[in-house]
């Protein structure tokens, strides 16, 4: 017996066993399982199956989101400084005064509109760390099985992944943070409140940065130990995926009902504190977006499985057995959607007046437009980049954990764009229903902000978002194609 279950071990996991037979005697310490998930990791970098660059991948989203995070919040760390010390900012201080505007609360309104910018964020944000911790979870269940068959506990295994997934997020958050620290300088080309930023004001205080990373931190512990939640390993070595459960019909309910109370609960609240309320039910409805996501990702599998053709059945069962993974991909384009459907009813065309042309009042009022402007920018900017980053990743996970199944398909005698076509299909078809569902709140929520109705007027600010992000999901799909062919061609012995 223990020889037939010492061939099902994968030859690149069996280095582990080198040396470790002891820990099927008595229980590691963290010393020992340490070691073991140094080993492990050995093993991942050299596997041939491209677990290296998953392994990169997930360091890479850890950069990203570190660098982003902090680089937001330090642009709301300069707001507040500046509100606090209007002798930062004298010119614009000036102007406020003469427009007849109070400076403390224009600047209490910059600050919250940073805020809200960063709300709006943070989702795509934990979106990326938590598909960094997903790929490092449940691109090595195999070789978990096999320190299970040496006599490691679950808890054992689930400890050596969560020790795997912070060594990943620490070096992608040192990467972030000098990142961040070199990026400093470049801030130096905008003007804010009237006043070019500076690098020094951009600084987090130790506290406020060591808090972002720690957040950083926590979100890909708490991100792997869900993704280890998909795995099950028994203690006879045997590993296999379980299908993403079902998305109950309770989330469509919370979205409606959030969607149709949140015009009754604006128009209730006095007008001197309706743009907090405005702020907190556009959250609220990015929540309950996401919550409700799954939920039409998996109506819309039923709906793509009735449709004829392999390639549409074949998609409709792969975004049928994990409609909130599938949808995860994609949330995070339908919150830049939210955005641009959100910004294209502002009144943002003030910005193109020039001050020969306006008295004091309307230049003012002109330059905080401008300044919206470049926020909304920078805004989708960064959350193009955090996308960007997610879609390609995941995308790349997809490709090498599926590579036994489309081996086994080609030799079957399918084509290979047949596996090509039904990747571009699982990733597009939610990325409209993502894209068109965020963009149509952008515009409700604009709408009742701004009291003009959502059909008013054109808007190419969606227009480009949806482009953008089609695009975008192009080029990651595109950057696949040259790793499928090679795991397609990679010939492999699988045991008896």
């Amino acid at each position: 017996m223990s020889t037939s279950m010492t061939t099902s071990v994968p030859s690149s996991a069996a280095v582990l066993a080198t040396g470790s037979s002891r820990v099927a005697v008595s229980r590691p310490g963290l010393a020992v399982l340490a070691r073991l998930t140094a080993r492990l990791t050995r093993a991942r970098l050299t596997s041939r199956e491209g677990e290296t660059l998953l392994y990169l991948a997930s360091v890479l989203a850890y950069t990203v989101a570190t660098c982003a995070a902090l680089t937001v919040a330090g642009g709301t760390w300069m707001l507040y400084s500046r509100g606090t010390h209007p002798e930062r900012v004298p010119v614009w201080e000036a102007a406020a005064k003469n427009a007849g505007y109070g400076f403390d609360f224009m600047a209490s309104q910059y600050l919250s509109m940073s805020v809200l910018a960063c709300a709006m964020l943070v989702p795509a944000m934990v979106g990326l760390a938590s598909s960094a911790a997903v790929l490092g979870a449940r691109s090595r269940e195999r070789r978990l099985a096999v320190l299970r068959l040496m006599g490691l506990s679950g808890a054992d295994v689930t400890r050596m992944s969560l020790l795997d997934a912070l060594v990943q997020s620490a070096a992608g958050a040192v990467i972030g943070t000098a990142a961040y620290l070199v990026t400093l300088p470049a801030w130096s080309s905008l003007t804010v409140m009237g006043t070019r930023i500076t690098a020094s004001e951009m600084v987090l205080p130790l506290r406020f940065l060591a808090a972002v990373l720690v957040g950083v931190l926590a979100v890909g512990q708490v991100s792997a130990w869900r993704g280890l939640r998909q795995v099950r390993i028994s203690p006879l070595g045997v590993s296999r995926r379980t299908n993403g459960p079902r998305a109950g019909v309770w989330r469509i309910v919370v979205f409606l009902v959030t969607l149709f109370s949140a015009p009754h609960i604006i128009r209730s609240v006095p007008s001197q504190h309706r743009y907090i309320i405005v702020c907190v039910m556009i959250v609220a409805l990015i929540a309950v977006f996401d919550l409700a996501g799954s939920w039409f990702t998996q109506l819309l599998s039923r709906g793509l499985a009735r449709l004829r053709g392999p390639v549409m059945r074949w998609t409709a069962r792969r975004i049928q057995a994990a409609p909130t993974a599938t949808w995860h991909r994609v949330s995070a384009m339908g919150l830049l959607a939210f955005i641009g459907g959100f910004m294209s009813l502002m009144p943002l065309g003030l910005s193109a007046m020039t001050t020969t042309e306006a008295d004091s009042a309307e230049s003012f009022v002109c330059s905080i437009l401008w300044d919206v402007d470049k926020g909304a920018v920078i805004t989708l900017a960064f959350g193009f980049a955090l996308t960007a980053t997610s879609i390609l990743i995941t995308q790349a996970s997809g490709t090498i954990e599926r590579a036994e199944q489309s081996r086994s398909l080609h030799r079957m005698g399918a084509p290979a764009g047949y596996g090509l076509r039904v990747m571009w299909m699982e990733a597009y078809t939610p990325l409209l229903l993502a894209v068109l569902g965020g963009a149509g709140l952008g515009i409700v929520m604009g709408s009742l902000l701004m009291g003009t109705s959502p059909t008013s007027g054109a808007s190419p600010l969606v227009v480009g978002v949806i482009t953008v992000g089609l695009v975008i999901t192009g080029l990651a799909l595109g950057a696949c194609h040259p790793l499928y062919h090679r795991l397609l061609g990679t010939q492999e012995r699988h045991n008896d």
